[in-house]
C-alpha cells in the first residue's frame, strides 16, 4: 500500500492488471471409506432360550472381488494404468508405496485376474458386434511368455488382433494364443462371414476356405516387395522397371488414404 502513492503525493488509481497463469498438479488422493451398518436387536426378547433376540442390520455394500478392499475406482486405475499407459504393476506397486500404501504386485495381479471376470459382458457385447458386420482385420504377432506351465520359456506364442465392427462402433480385440496356427486362426474367426484385411499369411487360408471369404490383401506388404527390387537394380535400372510402376502406383493410394484421414 505504500506504494500505491505518487511522487506528486497523490493516490495511485488501478487502471488495469496482467494476468499470469501456471499450470500446476495436485497428486491423486488416496481415501479409505468406512461403509458403518447400526445394528438393532429386540429387547423384550433379551434372554428368551429359543433363537434368541430379533437382531437386523443392513446388508453390506456389494464387493465387486469377493473377501476384498478394493473399490471399483481403484481397480479401474489399476487397469488404466496398466494397459492404456503402459505401467507394470511392480511399478504400480512402488508407485502405491510412495503414498504409503502396501501394495504387493502378486495383489495387484490377482485383483486384475478377477475383476477381469466382471468385464465379461462387455467382452461378449464387443465379440457380437464384431461378429455382426462383414469387414475386419486379423494379424499375429509372435510373443514369449516366461514360466508358462508346460512349456519352455524358449516357446513362442502369439498375440492374435481382430478388428472390425461398423465404422461409428469400431471394435478392437486382443487375444492370446500358444500357437500361430490356421486351427487358432479359424478359432478365432470361425463365425465371420464377409471381407477379411490380412497380410497373405498361410495361416489364414484355413478359415478363407471353409468361411467361403472374400480377401483383401496388404498393401503395405505388397509394396515391399516392389521396393527391394527397385533398391537391387539400383536407381537407374529401376527407373524403367515394372517395379518402379508398381511403387508409383502406390502414391495415389496413400494419397487417398491422407484425404480420407484428413
Amino acid at each position: 500500500d505504500d506504494e500505491k502513492v505518487c511522487a506528486c503525493g497523490a493516490t495511485l488509481s488501478r487502471i488495469g492488471e496482467d494476468t499470469c497463469e501456471k499450470l500446476d498438479y495436485i497428486p491423486a488422493k488416496v481415501r479409505v471409506l468406512r461403509h458403518i451398518r447400526y445394528k438393532y436387536a429386540c429387547k423384550n426378547c433379551e434372554g428368551v432360550e429359543d433363537d434368541g433376540p430379533t437382531v437386523k442390520i443392513a446388508p453390506p455394500p456389494v464387493a465387486l472381488i469377493p473377501k476384498s478392499n478394493a473399490t471399483e475406482g481403484l481397480l479401474a486405475h489399476i487397469a488404466v494404468c496398466k494397459f492404456a499407459d503402459g505401467l507394470p504393476l511392480y511399478r504400480q506397486e512402488k508407485m502405491a508405496a510412495r503414498e504409503g500404501l502396501d501394495l504387493p504386485r502378486a495383489r495387484l495381479a490377482r485383483w486384475l485376474i478377477d475383476g477381469s471376470q466382471l468385464l465379461q459382458p462387455v467382452l461378449n457385447l464387443l465379440t457380437d458386434t464384431f461378429f455382426g458386420y462383414d469387414i475386419a482385420m486379423s494379424d499375429d504377432t509372435g510373443i514369449r511368455v516366461l514360466k508358462e506351465d508346460g512349456r519352455a520359456a524358449t516357446s513362442q506364442s502369439a498375440l492374435w488382433i481382430r478388428r472390425g465392427g461398423p465404422p461409428d462402433k469400431p471394435v478392437v480385440l486382443v487375444d492370446y494364443a500358444q500357437s500361430k496356427s490356421g486351427e487358432t486362426a479359424y478359432g478365432l474367426l470361425s463365425e465371420f462371414h464377409g471381407t477379411l484385411v490380412c497380410d497373405g499369411a498361410s495361416n489364414f487360408d484355413e478359415v478363407v476356405r471353409r468361411n467361403d471369404l472374400s480377401v483383401a490383401l496388404c498393401n503395405d506388404h505388397a509394396r515391399r516387395r516392389f521396393h527391394k527390387v527397385c533398391t537391387g537394380l539400383g536407381k537407374e535400372q529401376a527407373s524403367g522397371s515394372i517395379a518402379k510402376q508398381g511403387l508409383d502406383w502406390y502414391k495415389p493410394l496413400y494419397a487417398l488414404e491422407r484425404d480420407i484421414k484428413d
